[in-house]
């Protein structure tokens, strides 16, 4: 038996008055998030325009540090930026560089995004329960489960 078979035991002494308010504070208490996430992207907008504001006008004094008594010194820095290889063709040409780097190198960098690696993960150890194959990917421990609630809005009548 894997840890995804097994439920928590049966409370049968929980009331549907219980599970009503613990679903209604859950959803106000959601609301009160998303309005202190608005609030911070709103304040980290502005937070851009002021630093954008202040950067132009280092810019336009020719300057690229700047020091203001009791606050500290304010540098202009340049960092260049790369994205990751989109096409296959790109990708083959960029993993076949990292290879020649040699293993160290190959394997500290090839990467796969932890959603695209559990999607796959589930797509396999799906279609391995079709067949029913045992199914096991080398160098990747066993899945954990974790729980999450989904809501779906009631419909207005």
């Amino acid at each position: 038996m894997s840890e995804w078979d097994l439920e928590t035991e049966i409370d049968e002494t929980i009331t549907t008055k219980q599970l009503d308010d613990a679903a209604k504070l859950w959803k106000e208490l959601e609301g009160t998030y998303d309005d202190a996430k608005a609030l911070s992207t709103a304040a980290f907008k502005e937070y851009e325009k002021g630093e954008k504001q202040f950067q132009e006008l280092l810019k336009k004094a020719g300057k690229k540090k700047y020091t203001v008594e009791g606050l500290g010194t304010i540098s202009r820095v340049d960092k260049l930026g790369v994205t990751t290889p989109k096409t296959d063709e790109d990708k083959r040409a960029f993993f076949t560089w990292l290879k020649a780097k040699g293993n160290d190198v190959y394997f500290r960098y090839i990467t796969i995004n932890h959603a695209s690696l559990n999607s796959f993960y589930n797509s396999e150890l799906d279609a391995a329960s079709e067949s029913g194959e045992e199914f096991n990917v080398p160098g990747i421990g066993a899945p954990t489960s974790s729980e999450h609630l989904r809501f779906i809005k009631e419909k207005v009548k």
